[in-house]
């Protein structure tokens, strides 16, 4: 776009450049830094060269409940993913199994409270378009020296991947930000063709589909004539239509003590401790299982850990809810919520908490400068084979997203920046 504005003015130009691109201002919504983040080269390498550790781990999962679906391993393990699912969905992935070879998440984003650990997975999440978006502002000011926009790279790394020039239905639901994601999408489009926007494109035509819940890609209407094209290698998800890998409890298999043997060490390194709630109690790092009430006893410096729904009820399992901080209840509060939810035929999980704050300058609405102490959120984006972003999320409460206060920035290794 011509810059017809005052640059300096940033939240204007924000908002124009999202109304030429969706004809709709409501692409950013919250603060940005005057320029990106910076973190070291010897990180970059470590989040570039993990990428083979998450789908190791994304694989044995798996195959773990492929197994297990099949009768090979203990029916365990398909249970913990399978319980909480209506009978309809039990079909489902019996049958999907069965006829279709059902591949990993093509692309999926990170989310992490330091660097270098991983909170959770999201596949395939939302935020492409709020990198987008800071990515263009901050090439149009000169204060990256990125050249290529992420859409453009995202586009060129699914065209590798398929194997031809993609035609895409992007399923724009279940969204913290959708205005963000459709600035994506048009982004994308002068590289790709998309269904609903491009003349002559008809639902059928394509051959990517990206949805961001699986109940979503399940029960839409062409998803019998798409299930054919899937089974045939003609037809690629982004996010296969199976709960597997919407559901925060497969962050605790590499820690569990009946699938644990099956992942090495370098997965379980990828994340903070994590275990899973039953009514025995809780299992604690150096294998010790005690009773609820007794870690509820605990003294809040030692019961440092999120408490996460890990199932696949997408009205709690997304965004920061049904997520609570145990090291800030008391024992009584904490011992009520536990016993009540290990009662439940849910699945639950605690994480260690990996928590920091971090002072950062960023541009008020007034356009002032100020600085200001925050929970920093990384988000890496992940295409296959390969890094290709990383978006900072600096937030006042540690485990929301997306709010109107919330300071973004994108994030470029030290030696990338002039």
């Amino acid at each position: 776009m011509t810059n017809t504005m005052a640059i300096g003015d940033c939240y204007s130009f924000l908002d124009a450049q999202s109304d030429e691109i969706t004809r709709s201002p409501a692409g950013f919504t919250g603060l940005i830094t005057p320029s990106p983040a910076e973190y070291p080269e010897a990180l970059h390498k470590l989040v570039v060269e993990r990428y083979e550790v998450i789908k190791e781990w994304q694989t044995i999962t798996l195959t773990l409940f492929n197994q297990s679906l099949r009768g090979e391993l203990d029916y365990a393990i398909a249970q913990l993913f399978l319980r909480e699912l209506p009978d309809y969905l039990l079909r489902h992935h019996q049958n999907i199994f069965a006829e279709v070879h059902v591949n990993t998440p093509i692309f999926f984003r990170t989310d992490e409270s330091t660097l270098g650990t991983i909170l959770e997975v999201q596949s395939p999440g939302s935020r492409w378009g709020v990198y987008e978006q800071l990515q263009d502002y901050y090439m149009e000011v000169g204060s990256s020296t990125i050249l290529v926009p992420l859409s453009e790279i995202w586009v060129a790394t699914l065209r590798h991947h398929i194997g031809a020039d993609p035609v895409v239905h992007h399923l724009l639901d279940n969204l913290a930000h959708p205005a963000a994601e459709r600035y994506f999408a048009q982004k994308a489009r002068r590289h790709a063709r998309y269904y609903g926007y491009d003349k002559g494109i008809r639902a059928l035509d394509c051959n990517f589909v990206r949805g961001h819940n699986y109940l979503s890609l399940r029960d839409e209407a062409f998803f019998p004539a798409r299930r054919a094209a899937w089974a045939a290698g003609d037809l690629y998800y982004d996010l296969p239509p199976i709960a597997i890998f919407e559901q925060k409890i497969q962050m605790c298999l590499p820690f569990w003590k009946e699938t644990r043997q099956f992942y090495p060490d370098r997965v379980r390194q990828l994340f903070p401790y994590t275990s899973l709630l039953t009514r025995d109690g809780v299992t604690l790092e150096d294998g010790e299982v005690i009773k609820i009430d007794e870690f509820c006893e605990l003294p809040q410096t030692r019961r440092e850990y999120y408490l996460k729904y890990g199932g696949p009820d997408i009205s709690r399992n997304w965004g920061g809810r049904s997520v609570y901080n145990l090291a800030r209840l008391s024992a009584a509060a904490c011992a009520t919520l536990l016993e009540n939810i290990s009662t439940a035929q849910e699945n639950w999980l605690l994480q260690r908490a990996c928590l920091q704050t971090s002072e950062v300058e960023y541009v008020r609405r007034d356009l002032s400068l100020a600085i200001d102490k925050v929970h920093p959120k990384y988000n890496c984006f992940y295409g296959p084979q390969s890094l290709l972003g990383v978006l900072v999320a600096h937030e006042r409460i540690s485990k929301t997203k997306g709010d109107d206060d919330t300071i973004a920035t994108i994030a470029l290794r030290s030696a990338a920046m002039p």
